[in-house]
């Protein structure tokens, strides 16, 4: 059976919280959230994470084993589950989730905490059940591994690709 995901970001004044499958908004910040259907449009469930700066889950894609993979930016300080990422310009995140919505493989690629610039996600796709194809744009610099890609005037794009964990 095939699954399908939906993603985004409600701007919000009020504790969030999720009644008869609606996500209703949360506390001033940022709630991100992740849903999962089944491939008869059934909600299979719903998950949601709150950043108290600016965050935005900007790409999202699932594999075909079931897992999900979610891509954003975040400024400042950002928990998703047990991970606290933190950062001193705006970086991107990068997790998985199991087929039951389990949260894993929190990773976050961009700018130091002492450091200005941004890396911005656009774009996410799964190339097989354990690497994923990243693309967006950053200033300054970005680093995904070993290395870093260093901007030569305004912005410049990147293209990464990501094994698991990413």
């Amino acid at each position: 059976a095939t699954n399908t995901g939906l993603s985004g970001a409600i701007l919000t004044a009020a504790a969030p919280s999720i009644e008869d499958g609606v996500l209703l908004a949360g506390n001033s910040g940022t709630v991100m959230f992740v849903s999962r259907f089944a491939s008869n449009g059934v909600p299979v469930w719903t998950k949601t994470f709150e950043s108290q700066g600016s965050a935005q889950l900007t790409a999202f894609t699932t594999t075909t084993n079931g897992y999900s993979v979610g891509a954003g930016y975040f400024q400042g300080e950002l928990t998703l589950g047990k991970v606290t990422l933190t950062t001193g310009g705006t970086a991107c995140f990068v997790f998985q989730m199991d087929p039951f919505g389990a949260l894993s493989n929190v990773r976050s690629y961009g700018t130091a905490p002492a450091l200005v610039g941004y890396s911005t996600p656009s774009a996410l796709a799964a190339e097989s059940t354990r690497e994923y194809l990243l693309a967006g744009y950053y200033d300054e610099r970005v680093s995904f591994g070993p290395g870093a890609l260093i901007t030569r005037g305004l912005s410049d794009g990147f293209l990464a690709r990501l094994r698991t964990p990413p």
